[in-house]
């Protein structure tokens, strides 16, 4: 058998080497199949889908299934420009965050693609924008109005390699590369575009009065000013106090404030005496109350069903504050807050006659409802 010599040995590694680097290059670009060749060979637009002005926006539908288990219960939501304010087409009373919808129409008038591939030399179901045969693979669905014209965007798969989805107009002349901007925009569903009810902002010094009420009892908060006269004699040492240096013109007016609690019975309608509170709890109370963190919005107009499943038919706590807005205030506001049931992400609230159920982060009132 004939040797093979060092250079013959070195030619045979060297290809063996490259063929290598090849199979590997081709499997790499091959990981997403067609629709990543084909996204190579469209190269980089990095343009505008649509040239359009967000002003002429007046009108947004959509429908997005991203992170949703049941499908079935999507619905789509309607968004309608009236001059200078967006309303929820089903009722416009809703109270809208329109900051979310500010972005949604600054992503719809912007939105630029990094890659545009020809629809008719791809299958359009391997990139998941196929709306007549696969319209379940639609992550999100965008009809809104621009001027007079209208417009959709098909929203399909997601590429991890680029970090965008596959998207569609209604055209479906061509498809495009897109950042996840536009997901993002519109992962929501109604309630997370209700605008949430805002706690007031109340000074605890200004605070005039305040009741509790659970099930079974009621509570009334109430305070009384001490006034003492203090003289110099007070503030000196023990030594010089003992001499007569104070006079009435030394007098400095000192005034306490302590706040007292009367309990009743709501069955037996037995009132309790009235009794000082520590002020160091009480104090404590207030703050957390008046600092209440509203998490967001959970619900609106809701039925008798949902308010018990808030525990809002009868509430947990029924608290009324009493307070002046400021200084030069005449006149005292109220403000009264109905907590319900806790759950691991906080505590079920509902403001004074408000149709908007909120979620705040919960508060402990055992030190003056114990």
């Amino acid at each position: 058998m004939k040797k093979i010599g060092k250079r013959t040995r070195s030619m045979i590694l060297m290809v063996t080497v490259a063929v290598f680097f090849i199979l590997a290059y081709v499997v790499s670009s091959g990981i997403n199949g067609d629709e990543e060749e084909a996204s190579l060979e469209s190269g980089e637009t990095g343009e505008k889908v649509l040239d359009i002005s967000p002003d002429d926006i007046t009108q947004i539908v959509f429908s997005s299934k991203e992170d949703e288990e049941n499908t079935d219960s999507i619905q789509d939501i309607e968004l309608i420009k009236e001059e200078s304010e967006w309303i929820y087409g089903a009722d416009n009373e809703f109270p809208l965050d329109e900051s979310k919808i500010e972005n949604m129409v600054s992503v719809l008038s912007n939105l630029t693609s990094s890659d545009e591939i020809d629809s008719e030399s791809v299958n359009l179901e391997d990139y998941g924008v196929d709306v007549e045969k696969s319209y379940d693979d639609i992550v999100l669905t965008v009809s809104f109005k621009a001027g007079e014209n209208l417009y959709t965007y098909y929203v399909g798969n997601y590429n991890s390699i680029t970090d965008g989805y596959y998207m569609v107009t209604e055209t479906m002349d061509s498809i495009y590369m897109v950042e996840t901007d536009i997901v993002d925009a519109f992962n929501y569903d109604l309630y997370d575009l209700l605008l949430p009810d805002e706690m007031p902002e109340i000074n605890s010094d200004y605070l005039t009065g305040m009741a509790a009420a659970t099930a079974e009892k009621s509570y009334i908060f109430e305070y009384e000013i001490t006034t003492e006269a203090e003289t110099e004699a007070d503030t000196v040492e023990d030594t010089e106090a003992e001499s007569d240096t104070g006079s009435l013109d030394d007098e400095e007016l000192e005034s306490y404030i302590t706040w007292y609690r009367t309990v009743t019975d709501i069955e037996t309608n037995e009132q309790g005496e009235k009794e000082a509170v520590d002020s160091s709890s009480f104090g404590q109370a207030v703050s957390d109350i008046i600092g209440i963190a509203v998490n967001e919005a959970v619900d609106y107009k809701p039925s008798d069903d949902a308010l018990t499943e808030y525990g809002l038919i009868i509430p947990e706590y029924t608290i009324i504050l009493t307070y002046l807005e400021s200084e030069e205030a005449q006149e005292e506001t109220t403000l009264t807050l109905y907590l319900g049931s806790e759950t691991d992400e906080g505590t079920y609230m509902r403001i004074g006659d408000s149709d908007i159920i909120l979620l705040i982060d919960t508060i402990d009132l055992s030190g003056i409802l114990g």
